[in-house]
């Protein structure tokens, strides 16, 4: 886990590199993971480089929840609720798969038709 000051420090280094950004050119974010399984042509963008904001920032027990990063593997996520006795109802079959993308891209699994999708 991290601090919330050092989440707060990344978030601000991050803000400050998207208001750096040429508005006119396509934004596309920087990443460490995928798990696109097509080719891509790779188009002529301003990269943001989010590749730490991969971190479980808390979990608070008592309210059953934890603050994540958008690129958090649920790996790690399960990695650091499992110690609370905690851990997402719903777990994507890829343990690769991040918070964000999985928000982003529905993040369907089999236990999906009883729980709902993960977000």
């Amino acid at each position: 886990m991290i601090s919330e000051q050092e989440y707060a420090d990344k978030r601000a280094r991050a803000v400050t590199a998207i208001r750096a950004t040429n508005a006119a050119a396509p934004l596309a974010l920087e990443k460490t993971t995928s798990n696109l399984f097509r080719q891509r042509v790779q188009a002529r963008v301003h990269r943001l480089d989010l590749r730490d904001f991969n971190h479980v920032i808390r979990v608070d027990e008592r309210e059953q929840f934890a603050e994540v990063e958008g690129l958090t593997t649920y790996e790690d996520l399960v990695r650091e609720t499992l110690p609370f006795q905690l851990m997402p109802t719903v777990v994507p079959q890829l343990k690769s798969i991040t918070i964000g993308g999985a928000i982003a891209g529905i993040g369907i699994e089999s236990s999906s038709f009883k729980c709902g999708f993960v977000h």
